[in-house]
Parts: structure tokens; C-alpha cells; sequence
């Protein structure tokens, strides 16, 4: 199971969560970004239950963050990557 995770972070401490984010076993990736989130993290675990469990008990308690959203992922329907690649040459 996976679930991506926006995060928002205190103004001059992304540095420092990204490097306490990439020592967390079940974060996958964390890449920084622009707009109303600072980075996006993916989470990984067996169950929704786990994902949650790491949410609350190690990335929601680094202190720059400031809010989270989650967004889990849906295994009902992946879009073939040959979709994909035609739809951005379109």
C-alpha cells in the first residue's frame, strides 16, 4: 500500500525535514516542491494501518511540520503507461 503525503513546513526548516523525512524506513521518496506545499513524501506499508501508524508516530511529530495531507493510493485502476506517454505528446 502507498500514500503520498503533502507537507507543509515551518519557513526556513525544509532542509532539516527532508533529511529527517529520508531517515524515516518507510518513506520512500520526498522531493521538494512549489505552491501551497512544501514537499510531497511517499509512504509505504502493508495496510493503511500501517501508513497511518508511521504518519502519527514519526512524520507528524518532526517539529517543522506544520499540516499534512494524505492522499492514499486507489488500486482500483491504474492507467497503462502507454496512455500515459501518448497523452503528453498530445
Amino acid at each position: 500500500m502507498k500514500a503520498f503525503v503533502m507537507i507543509t513546513c515551518q519557513q526556513g526548516k525544509e532542509d532539516q525535514l527532508l533529511d529527517d523525512l529520508k531517515k524515516i524506513e518507510s518513506v520512500k521518496f520526498v522531493h521538494r516542491t512549489f505552491g501551497a506545499y512544501d514537499m510531497i513524501a511517499q509512504i509505504e506499508g502493508d495496510s493503511m494501518e500501517d501508513i497511518q501508524k508511521t504518519l502519527n508516530e514519526q512524520v507528524r511529530k518532526l517539529e517543522p511540520i506544520k499540516s499534512t495531507l494524505t492522499l492514499p493510493e486507489n488500486k482500483n485502476k491504474e492507467i497503462p503507461e502507454s496512455t500515459i506517454a501518448s497523452a503528453s505528446h498530445a
